[in-house]
């Protein structure tokens, strides 16, 4: 009789651990949220440029993470530079993103109204986006999240990317949001269009553009003009709406990605006329933690810090002569990267 107690003890003791075990996991670990409590919103007070609802003084926030897609028939290089911004907020802020990839049923043409509704105006003589979403499909088919998708100049009002908030609905538990994307073609056609991606998607976590009273470096990824490299700023506006992540599983490796050959450079805002330039090669940080620095180790060229992103361009004395770049995060991440010039002397 007294084995059976100590048996019928040890198995409820191990009962007792398994549950303390499960619920620690569910406190610690932002990412074992229910798959039902992603994409709901909530309103919050402003803070700085936080404020996408300026005359009621509001925000809105992502509660536990929000799932982010792109349409089905996106490129490659479209998909990546999505999953890049996404691991990159991700790796900075108190909730999940979750990436996606490719969505199994929504093609561009499939929530595309077509390129003869873009010539629409309303009231002030502007194309407004929801012209060009099928956003009652969406709606109907009880989408939630957020979308990417590549859209034609024509439809951009002279944009190079916009994000567009489709609506809120509700369900008996929770507020759901919608939320579209567009990318321009010609930002797409752009080797360092990754910026647009980055400002576009911090529009949709709730920053809007800010003004000069608002900044205290005089930087941001949201820059209505020019977007600039993800900055302090940036930072504390997002830990005010979602806390730091200070999480070590949740900081994603650091990368280096070069890009090379001409640009499109915004000579004019709000008209968005583009001037083609010849530019140099160079290397862009995506990943770890920021601030990065970036050091030539080996080889004759130098770096020039670029205002947009995290890039430098990389000049070269002779083509083909290889140049060892190394970069460092904030916490002491290092990358390297071997890049072989190709134009020597570049830029003129």
């Amino acid at each position: 009789m007294q084995g059976r107690n100590f048996k019928f003890l040890i198995i409820f003791l191990g009962i007792i651990i398994e549950i303390m075990i499960a619920s620690s996991c569910n406190q610690n670990n932002g990412t074992k949220a229910k798959f039902e409590e992603y994409n709901i919103v909530e309103e919050v007070p402003c803070f700085k440029y936080a404020c996408i609802d300026k005359k009621n003084k509001k925000t809105y926030k992502w509660v536990n993470g929000v799932e982010i897609w792109v349409v089905k028939d996106a490129n490659y290089e479209f998909l990546k530079h999505v999953e890049r911004v996404v691991k990159m907020f991700d790796a900075i802020i108190g909730i999940k993103l979750i990436f996606k990839g490719r969505h199994p049923k929504y093609t561009f043409d499939s929530i595309f109204n077509g390129i003869e509704n873009c010539t629409k105006k309303d009231k002030n003589g502007n194309a407004p986006d929801y012209y060009v979403i099928k956003k009652d499909k969406l709606f109907r088919e009880k989408f939630e999240g957020i979308i990417f998708a590549p859209v034609p100049d024509e439809c951009m009002d002279n944009a190079i990317g916009y994000t567009s908030y489709l609506g809120i609905y509700t369900t008996p538990t929770s507020k759901k949001a919608v939320l579209f994307i567009a990318i321009s073609e010609t930002a797409i056609n752009d080797y360092r269009y990754f910026h647009v991606f980055a400002h576009e998607l911090a529009h949709a976590l709730g920053l809007a553009h800010p003004s000069s009273e608002q900044l205290i470096t005089g930087s941001t990824i949201v820059n209505p003009s020019a977007p600039d490299q993800l900055s302090p700023d940036d930072v504390m506006v997002l830990w005010y709406l979602y806390g730091s992540s200070n999480r070590k599983d949740r900081l994603y490796p650091l990368e280096l990605f070069p890009f090379e050959g001409n640009f499109s450079f915004i000579f004019s805002y709000p008209n968005g006329t583009f001037i083609d330039t010849k530019y140099w090669q160079g290397i862009c940080a995506i990943g770890g933690m920021y601030p990065y620095i970036a050091y030539v180790e080996k080889g004759e060229c130098r770096l020039e810090k670029m205002k947009w992103v995290n890039c430098w361009g990389v000049i070269g004395v002779k083509d083909g002569d290889v140049c060892k770049i190394k970069v460092i995060d904030s916490v002491d991440n290092i990358k390297e990267y071997n890049l072989k010039i190709l134009a020597g002397g570049m830029p003129n």
